[in-house]
């Protein structure tokens, strides 16, 4: 719980310290984890952070929010590549959820792809024509 009240108030050394202080119980509660996972995104150890979202993303194969995050964790750990093929398979596992359209885009536009960023851009409209985000 301290670790959760740390990350809201945007205390990100304090959150991971004591997410890491009960590593048992953070790696045993799927919530817990996932915050840890961004927090370690937060303090720039992404590369940590992937391999929290892995281990999550194997337990709750079918969690989009857990693949988006494992993407974000990937981005920041300087593979856009592989964020872009997980955010696909996320879109596959969802292609209901307008976030994954919109962050597939915005990773494509930050890596200089925009003719992928644009198609991608013209699925999401495609699939949800009165989004003004998209």
């Amino acid at each position: 719980m301290a670790g959760v009240l740390a990350f809201e108030a945007g205390d990100y050394p304090s959150a991971a310290a004591q997410f890491e202080a009960g590593r048992a119980e953070t790696e045993a509660n799927p919530q817990a984890y996932a915050i840890y996972g961004s927090c370690l995104v937060k303090l720039h150890r992404a590369k940590e952070a992937v391999m929290v979202f892995e281990r999550l993303q194997r337990t709750n194969p079918e969690s989009t929010t857990f693949l988006r995050s494992l993407a974000t964790a990937q981005a920041a750990s300087g593979t856009p590549e592989v964020a872009a093929a997980t955010l696909k398979r996320a879109l596959e596992a969802g292609p209901g959820e307008e976030q994954t359209y919109i962050d597939l885009a915005a990773l494509y536009i930050l890596n200089n792809a925009d003719d992928l960023a644009l198609s991608t851009i013209q699925a999401g409209i495609g699939k949800f024509p009165q989004s003004a985000r998209i």
